[in-house]
């Protein structure tokens, strides 16, 4: 096709650049502005839409040098909005000017109906206006009943800045709409230094979404005393990239499709009536629990990483199939991740997508994994009115195909199972999960050598995964976007493990000598020895499981966005957000985040989140993860935390999470399937979620940062104060009395004192004679805070409080207050 139709890239290149000179425009530069300005010289564009000059001028200054520029898409950038000077060649309108440069102008307008206007915003000088967060808009529904509506508080902003993982990339951090300084100025620099050591396309891509994730597309702005208060709430990264898989699909149904031969109504107001060009395509894995978790106890930190990946890879592949058949570009590929992927395709393309979808089944017929695909038509109104109806259609009919699996493959699916080598496969994500605790980056190759094992899908589907250790020009660099000259792009994955210092494998062989593969410095560490750290700081040997994933996901994308919001803009900005706080940023917890710890003489220490948690999997929206069970429960709530700084303290964007303690020789199916019910309860125990499941007791996150203070206070007594462990164990009885009172209070209207008494006497009844004053005073406070909960209940300041709190913060300090013993530290590689 490239060859038939050479103007086919040229229109995709011009519909990703067309407005990239608004990013080199702000930075004021004299050189820049000398360029853009020759256009207006030599009479080819007018003065207004400024962008227009600096994003022809990038292509024309750079072509020379990059193969991959075209030279058509100049003139396509330069003329893709009309202009005022009737002495110059851009006055004519665009509908005179062929239909190559109005499919960018309608793929522009599909894309730039997001545009909101606040009459209540502040004009400011464009080039210092911030992006505000994708999730300020967002309106979620209180209840099912939907009786009420949850809102931001104000407005954040984010900062400046290129993509990484670091917290301030894409945290909001301002509630000021402006910067005090032009950002622009070391921003552009930086990008065009780096763009001299790209060669490829696919490398400007990742350029482009590295400078541009947090520039505005458009900014409330007043140019001769006119104001344009457009909401600054579209970043320039997923309008460029969604104009240009929008313009992709509708030259490919202008070739081949149902606009095949309408120039006239293309080169008019008409184009809107036109069918369908394209389709809005979803893919999803099934039966990801099972296949992850589905395995042998002993050994499993072996592989459970390996499987989790090996879902990312599957998605990935598919993906890729997906766009190499159909002659698509990395633009429309709008959102992957989380074992489900969306992608833009032209409408012509549908009996091609039925015949891969059939391929794509024949291949999964023998595995463990389902991908389904489903597809629904997108129109030119669909794009500006309500493109989350087709985020739904698209789900909908991708979830209609999992109750109809294989139908397209007839008898093949009674055709006898191959044999199996199960303990080869295991062999295989084993050496998967070594590989991926080593490898820097990640390539899929189309040039597949025949493997088998784990990979045997992929070369089934003609292509191959190659995990590079250093650099490579044609593999993507895990976690790092300064990749320029060095990788092909990047890519954000969570694949940090814990792994084995060299002291750490020796004490663990001589303690294990009948183990049948020792440890050895650099290896994946076990999960007993994860218990095994969790014993020496708190006495037990234990390891805590965390599953959570976000509330309403589904809603948050169909009908969180305002009526007018709802483009395919800002669904591709949400869950292209979303899923940097999963892939991205918990990579920087575990690099950098730190948890306290007080040992037996009461002295607080801190250890680093890394060695302790083995994360499964975090992608898409979800998180799982098992390790010392001291550091899960710390990391639970960092992540908590985090997470509701990520959305700008947003009430209605929530996630709930199951948090369990097990034994480090529970099998990994049954705390897998127990974690999972857990979440399923902490998720329906109440209309708004937002709750965690801890111990088998559902409590809202405000009860368990309670529930830690209790915590903090009773191991505090016993290793500070040396209380008797007999406190901790009156404070979770205590729950009981608490709940009758509170029942009373909000069943009956009343406070029966003598008994809040009687329960302040049984708890001051656990100190013993002579105990010492700080004793005392903390069990004091105790009684205290169990009263004025009560009381606060009673007058109407707060809810009801779930009493197992006072149990849950009980049974954490019993377990953080027994004996422990010390062996040599782990140490992360």
């Amino acid at each position: 096709m490239m060859d038939k139709h050479p103007d086919r890239d040229t229109l995709y290149q011009a519909a990703l650049l067309h407005d990239l000179g608004k990013f080199i425009e702000r930075a004021k530069s004299a050189e820049w502005r000398e360029h853009a300005e020759a256009y207006v010289r030599r009479g080819e564009a007018s003065r207004n839409y400024a962008h227009r000059r600096y994003s022809a001028a990038f292509i024309h200054h750079y072509a020379e040098r990059k193969a991959f520029l075209k030279r058509g898409a100049e003139t396509l950038t330069l003329w893709h909005h009309q202009g005022d000077d009737s002495s110059k060649q851009d006055y004519e309108p665009i509908d005179r000017k062929g239909v190559l440069l109005k499919l960018l102008r309608i793929a522009d307008d599909c894309a730039s109906a997001e545009r909101n206007v606040e009459d209540t915003l502040d004009p400011q000088k464009y080039y210092l206006a911030r992006l505000r967060s994708p999730f300020n808009d967002i309106e979620m529904k209180r209840s099912a009943s939907g009786e009420s509506t949850i809102r931001a508080s104000e407005a954040m902003y984010l900062n400046a800045e290129p993509l990484s993982i670091r917290r301030s990339a894409l945290f909001p951090e301002a509630a000021h709409p402006a910067f005090d300084q032009n950002p622009y100025t070391g921003l552009v620099g930086r990008f065009l230094e780096e763009f001299e050591h790209i060669d490829t396309l696919d490398g400007l891509y990742a350029l482009m979404e590295k400078y541009l994730h947090a520039v505005p597309a458009q900014t409330p702005v007043k140019f001769n005393n006119v104001e344009r208060l457009a909401v600054p709430d579209i970043n320039l990264f997923d309008h460029s990239l969604t104009v240009a898989a929008i313009a992709l699909c509708l030259y490919d149904e202008y070739r081949e499709g149902a606009w095949r031969g309408q120039d006239d109504r293309i080169l008019s107001t008409d184009h809107e009536t036109l069918p369908p060009p394209c389709l809005l395509v979803r893919g999803d894995v099934s039966g990801i629990q099972d296949f992850i978790f589905n395995i042998k106890s002993k050994g499993a930190a072996k592989q459970l990483k390996a499987r989790s990946f090996y879902v990312q890879l599957l998605t990935r592949v598919v993906a890729r199939f997906l766009l190499d058949r159909l002659d698509l570009r990395a633009a429309n590929l709008l959102f992957d991740g989380g074992g489900n992927f969306y992608l833009l395709a032209p409408h012509c393309r549908v009996d091609k997508l039925q015949s891969l979808r059939d391929e794509l089944e024949r291949a999964c017929l023998h595995e463990d994994l389902y991908l389904s695909l489903g597809w629904t038509p997108v129109s030119i109104t669909d794009f500006k009115k309500g493109f989350t109806k087709k985020w739904r259609e698209a789900f909908e009919a991708c979830e209609r195909r999992k109750q109809r699996r294989f139908q397209g493959l007839g008898l093949q699916v009674f055709d006898p199972f191959p044999p199996r080598n199960e303990d080869r496969l295991a062999n295989g994500f084993k050496k998967l999960t070594v590989k991926l605790s080593r490898a820097q980056g990640l390539e899929i190759t189309d040039q597949a050598q025949g493997t088998d094992g784990p990979s045997s899908l992929f070369g089934s589907l003609d292509y191959e995964v190659r995990l590079p250790e250093r650099e490579d020009r044609k593999a993507v660099v895990f976690n790092d976007t300064d990749f320029a000259g060095k990788w092909a792009g990047f890519e954000f994955l969570v694949n940090r493990l814990p792994r084995w210092s060299s002291e750490a494998a020796a004490a663990w062989n001589e303690n294990h000598p009948d183990e049948e593969e020792p440890a050895h410095a650099g290896g994946i560490v076990e999960f007993q020895r994860l218990a095994e750290q969790a014993k020496e700081r708190t006495g037990t040997d234990k390891l805590g499981v965390l599953k959570l994933d976000v509330d309403n996901l589904g809603k948050l994308f169909t009908d969180g966005l305002p009526e007018g919001s709802r483009t395919i803009g800002r669904i591709a900005s949400l869950s292209r957000t979303l899923k940097w706080f999963f892939e991205g940023y918990v990579n920087q917890l575990l690099d950098e985040g730190t948890f306290t710890w007080m040992d037996a003489d009461g002295e607080e220490k801190e250890a680093a989140f890394g060695p302790e948690l083995y994360v499964i999997f975090s992608g898409g929206d979800d998180f799982f993860a098992v390790g010392a069970w001291d550091a899960v429960f710390a990391f639970a709530r960092r992540l908590r935390s985090e997470f509701d700084a990520f959305t700008g303290h947003h009430p209605g964007i929530t996630f709930s999470a199951a948090l369990l303690v097990v034994d480090p020789s529970y099998p990994v199916t049954q705390f897998a399937r127990l974690a999972e019910e857990r979440l399923d309860a902490a998720k329906h125990a109440d209309d708004r979620k937002n709750r965690i499941n801890v111990f088998g007791e559902v409590l809202t996150w405000n009860e368990f940062e309670a529930a830690a203070g209790i915590r903090d206070r009773l191991s505090e007594l016993v290793k500070r104060h040396g209380a008797s462990r007999a406190v901790i164990n009156k404070v979770r009885r205590s729950s009981t009395g608490y709940g009758r009172l509170q029942d009373l209070v909000t069943r009956r209207g009343r406070l029966p004192l003598e008994r809040l008494w009687r329960l302040g006497y049984y708890l001051r009844d656990a100190v013993k004679k002579n105990s010492p004053r700080a004793v005392e005073e903390n069990v004091k406070a105790l009684i205290e805070e169990h009263e004025k909960r009560l009381l606060d209940v009673f007058t109407g300041k707060t809810d009801a409080y779930n009493p197992a709190f006072f149990a849950v913060g009980a049974r954490w300090a019993e377990l953080e207050t027994r004996k422990k013993e010390r062996s040599p530290q782990l140490a992360e590689t």
